[in-house]
This record gives structure tokens, C-alpha cells and sequence, in this order.
């Protein structure tokens, strides 16, 4: 994920540096030269190293810049009116910004693919999402660009969630063709596992489903296991811990990593869309780091999505909102005091 030489660090190894390391780099990307355009563009002062060049300090130092972390501006147009990523309009229309800013985000590397390891200590772990997201990065973690098998790990999981599905999401090209009779984001994650793995989605080999609070759809327990030729798949639907609201990546990670007990022998690899692999890999760090493996997070290439079918991975406004994103749960590193992003 590169910014003019300057990449966001998309690996974490507790022995090997740790979160020291990772904040390290990413204050780097946070102050480098795309970066301060991409404020300069937007007319705010840009943010800057820290005296010393102490990396909390300087990821602190965002709070004291611009309106960036202000609700309901440019930077958060995205969740207006509390709808979801795919829902989003383009808030910014200004052309010329426009381009701007997605030549910017291609320099910080949310348009750029990275390439899952292999190894025999990998756990590979699809992040569930919208519309085809599901397909895309569980295939990711099974092929490369070519079409080419990738090297199975010792487990993969699938992580799903309650959040019903919107009717954009149902038709014969988005859903439909891969996960027909969808009805929320663990469905999707099922049914791409069925589509890439072929196994059945009726006849797990182990199921378990429960109801925290059967006034909540939020509260759904879910954890189903198959056997695909000796590799072991996991579909994992995780319960809100904030009632009302849907699970949010960080307790859809703990609540696996806490399953499958997780320590210093295992090797996690994560896979998203690259628009989101700095945010999510940085929630991923806080939410792993302390049970001792090492974690990667990748994306997959932006060509595999036709346009129509994710318009949040082209659109200006979303990455802007992906790096606020990214800018908070960094934050969240840096100070345990600041509020969870989603």
C-alpha cells in the first residue's frame, strides 16, 4: 500500500516490533507528501511529524488539525443520515477535487492489490461486506490474478454478520448469481463459500446457532464448520456487544480470534477490498493484539468489481471517508480513550 515510497504497514508481529513498529509506519503514511496534498486539496492545513518524530504524538497531533474528525463534512458525507457504504452519494462535486483525490488515494495505496502469504501456520479470514465484497475477497485469499490456485492455509474463516441486505444488493449480477435467497451479510459470506469451495451450505459438519436476544437480530450467534478436502472452513456470524446495533469488524474479529484460540503459533491473514485495507488492518491490530499472532491484512484488485456493482470503490467521498476511518481507529491505538470506530 504506497504512498510515493512511504507504504502503510499492512503486517503486525507482536515479537517483531509490535505496535510500536506499526505506528512507526503509520504516522509515516499519515505525513507524507500525498497525504498533504490530499489536505491541501480539501483547503486544510495537513497534518505533520511530531518534534522529536514521536509516532503517537504525531497520530495524536490529528485531533488539532482541520475538521477532518468533524461529522456531517466532506469527510464523513458517506454515513449522512446513518446509511451504509454502498448507499452513498458522491458528496463532492467538485470535478476537478474529485480527480484529485482519487489520484491521491491511488498514491496512498487504497486502490492497490496486495498479495496474501502462504504458509502451513496461516488462518486466511474473508471480512464479510456488500454486494459482491464477499466473492471478491474470499477469492482473493483462494487465487491470484491469473486465475491460479494460491496455496490453501491450515483454516479459513468466513466472517459474516446480521445486517440484512438492501434490495441493490438482490439482483442477478451483484447477489443473486452466487448467493441467491440472501438475507444478510453471513448469508453472502456462505454462499461465496459455496460458490468458490463448493461445499453445501445445508450440511456442515458442525452447527451451532443461538439467540442472545431474540428482540435483537443483532445477538445472533452463528458458527458453522465444513470440511473442503482436508481444509477446514468456518462461517462465523459474532453477536453485538453494544445492543441495538450491528457488530462492527473489531467484535466480529475478537469473537473469532477468541473461537479459534489464538496465540503466537498462528499467522492471520485478512482479506478486504483495497479501499479499506489501511482502516480495517488497523482495527484488526487493535483487536488482535493481544493474543500473540501475527496478522496481515490484504486487498484484492480494484478491476475485479465492475463499477455497478461497487460504486463505493471509485467514489471520491468514500475515500475520503476511509481515511477518517483510518485516521480514527489509529487514534484508537494511540489513545484507548477515544471512542470505537465501526
Amino acid at each position: 500500500m504506497s504512498a510515493d515510497g512511504v507504504s502503510f504497514p499492512t503486517t503486525f508481529d507482536p515479537r517483531a516490533g509490535g505496535l510500536a513498529e506499526f505506528m512507526e509506519g503509520a504516522a509515516a503514511w499519515v505525513t507524507s507528501a500525498p497525504m498533504v496534498e490530499l489536505f491541501e486539496v480539501m483547503g486544510e492545513r495537513p497534518p505533520r511529524p511530531a518534534t522529536g518524530g514521536d509516532a503517537v504524538a504525531t497520530i495524536l497531533g490529528l485531533l488539532d488539525i482541520s475538521n477532518w474528525l468533524v461529522d456531517d463534512t466532506l469527510w464523513d458525507s458517506v454515513y449522512k443520515g446513518g446509511g451504509e457504504r454502498q448507499e452513498a452519494l458522491d458528496a463532492l462535486k467538485d470535478d476537478d477535487r474529485q480527480l484529485s483525490v482519487i489520484e491521491l488515494a491511488d498514491r496512498l495505496g487504497l486502490r492497490s492489490a496486495a498479495d496474501p502469504p502462504a504458509g502451513d501456520r496461516s488462518i486466511f479470514v474473508a471480512l464479510g461486506g456488500a454486494r459482491r465484497a464477499p466473492l471478491m475477497r474470499l477469492r482473493w485469499l483462494l487465487e491470484d490474478e491469473d486465475e491460479r490456485p494460491r496455496p490453501r492455509p491450515r483454516r479459513l474463516v468466513l466472517l459474516g454478520s446480521s445486517r440484512p441486505l438492501l434490495d441493490v444488493e438482490r439482483p442477478a449480477g451483484v447477489t443473486d448469481d452466487y448467493a441467491p435467497g440472501a438475507a444478510n451479510e453471513f448469508d453472502l459470506m456462505v454462499g461465496a463459500g459455496t460458490s468458490l469451495l463448493g461445499f453445501r451450505p445445508d450440511h456442515p459438519l458442525e452447527a451451532s446457532d443461538e439467540d442472545l436476544s431474540p428482540d435483537d437480530v443483532h445477538q445472533r450467534r452463528r458458527w458453522w464448520t465444513w470440511n473442503v478436502e482436508g481444509l477446514t472452513v468456518d462461517a462465523v456470524q459474532a453477536p453485538t456487544r453494544r445492543p441495538g446495533k450491528r457488530v462492527n469488524t473489531f467484535e466480529q474479529v475478537q469473537h473469532a480470534a477468541a473461537y479459534l484460540d489464538l496465540g503466537a503459533e498462528d499467522a492471520v491473514v485478512v482479506s478486504t477490498s483495497a479501499i479499506y485495507v489501511p482502516y480495517q488492518h488497523a482495527v484488526c491490530v487493535r483487536a488482535l493484539q493481544d493474543f500473540g499472532c501475527t496478522l496481515q491484512t490484504v486487498g484484492h484488485p480494484i478491476e475485479w468489481n465492475p463499477s455497478a456493482a461497487s460504486p463505493n470503490l471509485r467514489s471520491a467521498s468514500n475515500y475520503l471517508q476511509e481515511i477518517r476511518n483510518t485516521f480514527r481507529a489509529l487514534l484508537m491505538l494511540a489513545d484507548r480513550r477515544h471512542v470505537p470506530t465501526s
